[in-house]
Protein backbone atom coordinates (compact mmCIF):
# COMPACT_ATOMS: atom_id res chain seq x y z
CA UNK A 1 0.00 0.00 0.00
CA UNK A 2 1.29 3.44 -0.93
CA UNK A 3 2.38 5.90 1.75
CA UNK A 4 0.82 9.34 1.93
CA UNK A 5 2.04 12.49 3.71
CA UNK A 6 -0.97 13.07 5.92
CA UNK A 7 0.19 15.78 8.29
CA UNK A 8 -1.00 15.70 11.90
CA UNK A 9 -4.43 15.08 13.40
CA UNK A 10 -6.39 18.00 14.83
CA UNK A 11 -8.36 18.08 18.05
CA UNK A 12 -12.06 18.73 17.75
CA UNK A 13 -12.45 16.78 14.49
CA UNK A 14 -14.09 13.35 14.45
CA UNK A 15 -11.03 11.04 14.04
CA UNK A 16 -12.20 8.79 11.20
CA UNK A 17 -13.60 11.69 9.18
CA UNK A 18 -10.43 13.69 9.78
CA UNK A 19 -8.23 10.80 8.68
CA UNK A 20 -10.27 10.16 5.52
CA UNK A 21 -10.10 13.87 4.66
CA UNK A 22 -6.33 13.81 5.20
CA UNK A 23 -6.01 10.83 2.84
CA UNK A 24 -8.05 12.63 0.20
CA UNK A 25 -5.99 15.81 0.55
CA UNK A 26 -2.81 13.73 0.20
CA UNK A 27 -4.01 12.41 -3.17
CA UNK A 28 -5.21 8.92 -2.24
CA UNK A 29 -7.64 7.37 -4.74
CA UNK A 30 -11.25 6.67 -3.84
CA UNK A 31 -10.61 2.91 -3.86
CA UNK A 32 -7.80 3.33 -1.34
CA UNK A 33 -9.94 5.62 0.81
CA UNK A 34 -12.79 3.08 0.87
CA UNK A 35 -10.35 0.33 1.87
CA UNK A 36 -8.97 2.37 4.76
CA UNK A 37 -12.46 3.36 5.86
CA UNK A 38 -13.70 -0.23 5.84
CA UNK A 39 -10.68 -1.49 7.81
CA UNK A 40 -10.98 1.22 10.45
CA UNK A 41 -14.74 0.77 10.88
CA UNK A 42 -14.32 -3.01 11.27
CA UNK A 43 -11.69 -2.41 13.94
CA UNK A 44 -13.70 0.19 15.88
CA UNK A 45 -16.85 -1.96 15.69
CA UNK A 46 -14.90 -4.78 17.33
CA UNK A 47 -13.13 -2.85 20.10
CA UNK A 48 -16.14 -0.58 20.83
CA UNK A 49 -13.86 2.18 22.06
CA UNK A 50 -12.99 5.74 21.32
CA UNK A 51 -9.94 5.64 18.96
CA UNK A 52 -7.94 7.78 21.40
CA UNK A 53 -8.21 5.10 24.10
CA UNK A 54 -7.20 2.09 21.97
CA UNK A 55 -4.35 -0.05 23.40
CA UNK A 56 -1.94 -2.57 21.84
CA UNK A 57 -3.98 -5.35 23.50
CA UNK A 58 -7.08 -4.15 21.68
CA UNK A 59 -5.30 -4.38 18.34
CA UNK A 60 -3.84 -7.82 19.09
CA UNK A 61 -7.23 -9.11 20.24
CA UNK A 62 -8.82 -7.88 16.99
CA UNK A 63 -6.14 -9.61 14.91
CA UNK A 64 -6.76 -12.91 16.70
CA UNK A 65 -10.47 -12.41 16.05
CA UNK A 66 -9.79 -11.97 12.33
CA UNK A 67 -7.76 -15.20 12.23
CA UNK A 68 -10.50 -17.08 14.11
CA UNK A 69 -13.02 -15.89 11.48
CA UNK A 70 -10.87 -17.48 8.78
CA UNK A 71 -9.70 -14.26 7.12
CA UNK A 72 -6.71 -14.79 4.83
CA UNK A 73 -3.26 -13.50 5.87
CA UNK A 74 -3.33 -11.13 2.87
CA UNK A 75 -6.63 -9.58 4.00
CA UNK A 76 -5.45 -9.31 7.60
CA UNK A 77 -2.27 -7.60 6.44
CA UNK A 78 -4.29 -4.93 4.62
CA UNK A 79 -6.51 -4.37 7.66
CA UNK A 80 -3.54 -4.08 10.03
CA UNK A 81 -1.65 -1.62 7.82
CA UNK A 82 -4.77 0.56 7.49
CA UNK A 83 -5.49 0.63 11.21
CA UNK A 84 -1.85 1.19 12.17
CA UNK A 85 -1.64 4.22 9.89
CA UNK A 86 -4.88 5.58 11.30
CA UNK A 87 -3.62 5.19 14.88
CA UNK A 88 -0.25 6.66 13.99
CA UNK A 89 -2.04 9.69 12.54
CA UNK A 90 -3.63 10.01 16.01
CA UNK A 91 -0.09 9.94 17.47
CA UNK A 92 -0.67 6.44 18.83
CA UNK A 93 2.26 4.49 17.38
CA UNK A 94 1.17 0.94 18.16
CA UNK A 95 3.55 -1.71 16.83
CA UNK A 96 1.79 -4.83 15.63
CA UNK A 97 3.36 -7.70 13.67
CA UNK A 98 2.20 -7.85 10.07
CA UNK A 99 1.66 -11.33 8.54
CA UNK A 100 4.28 -12.36 6.00
CA UNK A 101 2.61 -13.22 2.72
CA UNK A 102 4.16 -15.73 0.40
CA UNK A 103 3.83 -14.34 -3.12
CA UNK A 104 1.66 -16.54 -5.30
CA UNK A 105 2.87 -17.48 -8.72
CA UNK A 106 1.01 -15.66 -11.46
CA UNK A 107 -1.49 -17.58 -13.57
CA UNK A 108 -1.31 -16.98 -17.30
CA UNK A 109 -3.46 -18.15 -20.21
CA UNK A 110 -1.84 -20.24 -22.93
CA UNK A 111 -2.10 -19.25 -26.60
CA UNK A 112 -4.94 -21.68 -27.33
CA UNK A 113 -6.86 -20.44 -24.27
CA UNK A 114 -6.47 -16.83 -25.41
CA UNK A 115 -8.04 -17.70 -28.77
CA UNK A 116 -10.89 -19.58 -27.06
CA UNK A 117 -11.60 -16.57 -24.88
CA UNK A 118 -11.69 -14.25 -27.89
CA UNK A 119 -13.98 -16.58 -29.82
CA UNK A 120 -16.36 -16.71 -26.84
CA UNK A 121 -17.10 -12.97 -27.15
CA UNK A 122 -20.57 -12.42 -28.62
CA UNK A 123 -20.88 -8.65 -28.78
CA UNK A 124 -18.66 -5.85 -30.01
CA UNK A 125 -18.41 -4.57 -26.44
CA UNK A 126 -17.18 -7.94 -25.20
CA UNK A 127 -14.62 -8.17 -28.01
CA UNK A 128 -13.21 -4.72 -27.23
CA UNK A 129 -13.12 -5.48 -23.50
CA UNK A 130 -11.17 -8.72 -23.81
CA UNK A 131 -8.87 -7.48 -26.58
CA UNK A 132 -7.94 -4.31 -24.72
CA UNK A 133 -7.10 -6.16 -21.51
CA UNK A 134 -5.00 -8.70 -23.42
CA UNK A 135 -3.29 -6.01 -25.54
CA UNK A 136 -2.47 -3.53 -22.79
CA UNK A 137 -2.24 -5.37 -19.46
CA UNK A 138 -4.03 -2.49 -17.73
CA UNK A 139 -5.70 -2.89 -14.36
CA UNK A 140 -9.49 -3.11 -14.04
CA UNK A 141 -9.67 0.29 -12.35
CA UNK A 142 -7.65 1.83 -15.19
CA UNK A 143 -9.86 0.26 -17.84
CA UNK A 144 -12.99 1.59 -16.17
CA UNK A 145 -11.56 5.12 -16.00
CA UNK A 146 -10.96 5.41 -19.77
CA UNK A 147 -13.01 8.00 -21.67
CA UNK A 148 -13.38 8.60 -25.41
CA UNK A 149 -10.90 11.48 -25.24
CA UNK A 150 -8.22 9.16 -23.82
CA UNK A 151 -8.27 6.92 -26.91
CA UNK A 152 -6.25 7.79 -30.02
CA UNK A 153 -7.52 5.29 -32.56
CA UNK A 154 -5.19 6.19 -35.41
CA UNK A 155 -2.10 6.13 -33.16
CA UNK A 156 -3.27 2.88 -31.52
CA UNK A 157 -2.75 4.20 -28.01
CA UNK A 158 -4.63 5.11 -24.84
CA UNK A 159 -3.59 7.81 -22.39
CA UNK A 160 -4.30 6.60 -18.86
CA UNK A 161 -4.87 9.55 -16.56
CA UNK A 162 -6.11 7.72 -13.46
CA UNK A 163 -3.63 5.03 -12.48
CA UNK A 164 -2.75 3.12 -9.33
CA UNK A 165 0.57 4.94 -9.02
CA UNK A 166 -1.06 8.31 -9.63
CA UNK A 167 1.25 8.93 -12.59
CA UNK A 168 -0.26 9.12 -16.12
CA UNK A 169 1.06 6.65 -18.67
CA UNK A 170 0.46 5.53 -22.26
CA UNK A 171 -0.48 2.01 -23.37
CA UNK A 172 -0.83 0.63 -26.87
CA UNK A 173 -3.09 -1.80 -28.73
CA UNK A 174 -2.84 -3.93 -31.86
CA UNK A 175 -4.28 -3.40 -35.33
CA UNK A 176 -6.81 -6.16 -34.63
CA UNK A 177 -8.08 -4.21 -31.62
CA UNK A 178 -7.92 -0.93 -33.54
CA UNK A 179 -10.51 -2.20 -36.04
CA UNK A 180 -13.07 -3.40 -33.49
CA UNK A 181 -12.46 -0.41 -31.22
CA UNK A 182 -13.14 2.00 -34.08
CA UNK A 183 -16.45 0.26 -34.81
CA UNK A 184 -17.33 0.16 -31.10
CA UNK A 185 -16.59 3.85 -30.50
CA UNK A 186 -18.67 4.89 -33.51
CA UNK A 187 -21.71 3.42 -31.70
CA UNK A 188 -20.79 4.59 -28.20
CA UNK A 189 -23.30 7.01 -26.67
CA UNK A 190 -21.68 8.14 -23.42
CA UNK A 191 -18.24 9.53 -22.64
CA UNK A 192 -16.92 6.49 -20.76
CA UNK A 193 -15.49 3.62 -22.79
CA UNK A 194 -17.19 1.09 -20.49
CA UNK A 195 -20.07 2.11 -18.25
CA UNK A 196 -19.45 -0.66 -15.71
CA UNK A 197 -18.70 -1.04 -12.02
CA UNK A 198 -15.84 -3.30 -10.98
CA UNK A 199 -18.36 -5.99 -10.03
CA UNK A 200 -20.04 -5.63 -13.42
CA UNK A 201 -16.68 -6.00 -15.17
CA UNK A 202 -15.76 -9.03 -13.07
CA UNK A 203 -19.11 -10.69 -13.82
CA UNK A 204 -18.85 -9.97 -17.55
CA UNK A 205 -15.38 -11.48 -17.82
CA UNK A 206 -16.44 -14.55 -15.81
CA UNK A 207 -19.44 -15.00 -18.13
CA UNK A 208 -17.30 -14.81 -21.29
CA UNK A 209 -14.74 -17.16 -19.77
CA UNK A 210 -17.43 -19.67 -18.82
CA UNK A 211 -18.54 -19.85 -22.46
CA UNK A 212 -14.94 -20.67 -23.36
CA UNK A 213 -14.70 -23.32 -20.65
CA UNK A 214 -12.18 -21.26 -18.68
CA UNK A 215 -11.91 -19.81 -15.18
CA UNK A 216 -10.68 -16.25 -15.74
CA UNK A 217 -10.63 -13.21 -13.47
CA UNK A 218 -9.69 -9.72 -14.69
CA UNK A 219 -6.18 -9.80 -13.23
CA UNK A 220 -5.34 -13.03 -15.05
CA UNK A 221 -5.53 -11.07 -18.31
CA UNK A 222 -2.93 -8.67 -16.95
CA UNK A 223 -0.71 -11.63 -16.04
CA UNK A 224 -1.25 -13.06 -19.50
CA UNK A 225 -0.21 -9.83 -21.22
CA UNK A 226 2.97 -9.61 -19.13
CA UNK A 227 3.92 -13.23 -19.72
CA UNK A 228 3.27 -13.01 -23.47
CA UNK A 229 5.37 -9.82 -23.66
CA UNK A 230 8.34 -11.51 -22.00
CA UNK A 231 7.98 -14.60 -24.17
CA UNK A 232 8.18 -12.33 -27.21
CA UNK A 233 11.41 -10.81 -25.84
CA UNK A 234 10.13 -7.44 -24.67
CA UNK A 235 12.80 -5.90 -22.38
CA UNK A 236 11.65 -6.07 -18.77
CA UNK A 237 12.30 -2.34 -18.28
CA UNK A 238 9.84 -1.54 -21.11
CA UNK A 239 7.29 -3.97 -19.66
CA UNK A 240 7.67 -2.26 -16.28
CA UNK A 241 6.68 1.08 -17.82
CA UNK A 242 3.70 -0.38 -19.69
CA UNK A 243 2.40 -2.12 -16.57
CA UNK A 244 2.94 0.96 -14.42
CA UNK A 245 5.13 -0.74 -11.81
CA UNK A 246 7.22 1.61 -9.68
CA UNK A 247 9.52 -1.23 -8.61
CA UNK A 248 10.95 -3.55 -11.27
CA UNK A 249 10.88 -6.41 -8.74
CA UNK A 250 7.10 -6.42 -9.13
CA UNK A 251 7.52 -6.94 -12.88
CA UNK A 252 10.01 -9.75 -12.28
CA UNK A 253 7.33 -12.00 -10.75
CA UNK A 254 6.31 -12.80 -14.33
CA UNK A 255 9.72 -14.13 -15.32
CA UNK A 256 9.13 -17.48 -13.60
CA UNK A 257 6.58 -18.36 -16.29
CA UNK A 258 9.09 -17.64 -19.03
CA UNK A 259 11.67 -19.69 -17.14
CA UNK A 260 9.27 -22.64 -17.40
CA UNK A 261 9.41 -22.27 -21.20
CA UNK A 262 13.22 -22.33 -21.14
CA UNK A 263 13.20 -25.41 -18.91
CA UNK A 264 10.82 -27.20 -21.29
CA UNK A 265 13.00 -26.41 -24.33
CA UNK A 266 16.08 -27.54 -22.42
CA UNK A 267 14.50 -30.86 -21.47
CA UNK A 268 13.23 -31.42 -25.02
CA UNK A 269 16.78 -30.87 -26.25
CA UNK A 270 18.83 -32.77 -23.69
CA UNK A 271 16.47 -35.28 -22.09
CA UNK A 272 15.50 -37.06 -25.31
CA UNK A 273 16.16 -40.74 -25.32
CA UNK A 274 18.96 -41.60 -27.71
CA UNK A 275 22.67 -41.51 -28.19
CA UNK A 276 24.66 -38.35 -28.08
CA UNK A 277 26.20 -37.18 -31.33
Amino acid sequence: MARYELGESSEGIEPVTGFINALRMAGAGEGTIRLYGKSIQLFLSYVKKDPWSVTPNDVNSWIQHLYSKGESPATIKVYIISVRRFLKWLNKDIKTPIPRIRRKESVSLKGEEIERLKRACKTLSEKVLINLLLDTGIRSSELLSITKKDVEIENKLIRLKRTKSGEPRVVFFTTETQDILRAYMSELKGDKLFDLTYFGLYKKIKTIAKRAGLDVRPHILRHTFATQALRKNMPITILQKILGHKDIRTTQIYTHLVTEDIKRYYEETFEKVGKTV
